[in-house]
């Protein structure tokens, strides 16, 4: 099975090219706006005018599985041009039995998977 995990010292991150195609493919409506404080855009799930003061509404690739096919094929298709700022993705594989028994643990952002018997993932990938 594969995954995509970070392979610098910077952490994992999507490249706006990469969050626009995750997003399209998933059929996400993502509404983004200039960032301040970067030259990245900020993507939200919801309009200006439908956002509500006190909830979250940015569209957080962090929270994406690192199996999700979709994820995986966008990695594949656009290579480093789904790099976000300072990440360098990278497309490993794990032996299918250990499908349901891996995490992600990071070194100063470089991730590495950790595979454990004892530990049980409860998601389905996508």
């Amino acid at each position: 099975m594969k995954l995509v995990i970070n392979n610098s010292l910077s952490g994992f991150g999507l490249s706006d090219k990469a969050i626009i195609e995750y997003a399209k493919r998933k059929g996400i409506s993502l509404y983004p706006e200039k960032s301040d404080t970067s030259e990245n855009f900020v993507f939200y799930t919801k309009p200006t005018e439908e956002r509500v003061e006190g909830e979250n509404f940015v569209f957080n690739p962090l929270l994406i599985e690192r199996d999700d096919l979709v994820l995986i094929s966008i990695v594949e298709d656009l290579g480093t041009e789904a790099n976000g700022i300072d990440s360098k993705l990278k497309i490993i594989e794990i032996p299918d039995a250990a499908a349901n028994q891996w995490y992600i643990k990071d070194y100063n952002g470089e991730e590495y998977v950790i595979s454990d018997k004892n530990y049980k993932r409860n998601h389905q990938n996508s």
